[in-house]
């Protein structure tokens, strides 16, 4: 009777052990069908930007900076911006009562007076800015240039032209040079322009 109830505990014990290696061989399959999809998953997670990553970027962003000083500058050479800044308050109240055809209408008369030889100045329109200057487009770089010799006071007394503002960008300059922490960013602009003969306006780090 003992060795019979031995086999049986022996049968029992490999019924289970079968059971197990049954499970685990299931268990195994159905990982191995999700293997693929897993990872897929892995492969469309962003990886971490490497160095060079990060230096390719700036180097991007400095190359769109540079070309959106460019179409600024090529727009602005065709533009006339005049600036009451220093203006009187009265000329500025002046100006923001007027309408867009009455300024025009103003614009027009002193460039007809101004314009004795050459073709004649055509005042299309012009625009008001948010910073409250006046803006004329032209047609051709010389128009723009003969309206900007014009003097716009007879219009409006303190009306001027503003000289345009270009951006410029400087790469890979040491820090030896320029160090925004500790130097002071106005007198740098103020020396450049200085030695250059321009007026810096601001000058600024990435």
């Amino acid at each position: 009777m003992e060795a019979l109830q031995a086999i049986e505990d022996n049968m029992a014990t490999v019924k289970r052990e079968l059971k197990e290696v049954k499970e685990t061989i299931i268990e195994t399959a159905k990982a191995a069908k999700s293997a693929p999809n897993a990872w897929a998953t892995v492969a469309a997670m962003p990886r971490a930007p490497t160095h060079r990553d990060r230096h390719r970027g700036q180097e991007l962003d400095e190359e769109s900076q540079q070309k959106q000083a460019q179409r600024r500058q090529e727009r602005a050479k065709v533009q006339v911006t005049l600036t009451a800044e220093g203006a009187s308050r009265a000329t500025q109240a002046n100006l923001n009562s007027k309408t867009y055809e009455e300024m025009t209408e103003r614009f027009q008369k002193i460039a007809d007076k101004t314009a004795t030889s050459g073709p004649p100045l055509t005042i299309g329109g012009c625009r008001k800015l948010k910073s409250n200057d006046i803006r004329f487009t032209c047609d051709s770089e010389e128009e723009a240039n003969r309206l900007r010799e014009i003097d716009w006071s007879k219009a409006f007394e303190g009306l001027e032209v503003c000289q345009p503002k270009f951006g410029v960008v400087f790469n890979g300059v040491p820090i030896e040079e320029i160090n925004p922490r500790t130097d002071n960013l106005d007198n740098i602009a103020k020396e450049i322009g200085d030695r250059n003969g321009l007026k810096v306006v601001k000058l600024r780090t990435p």
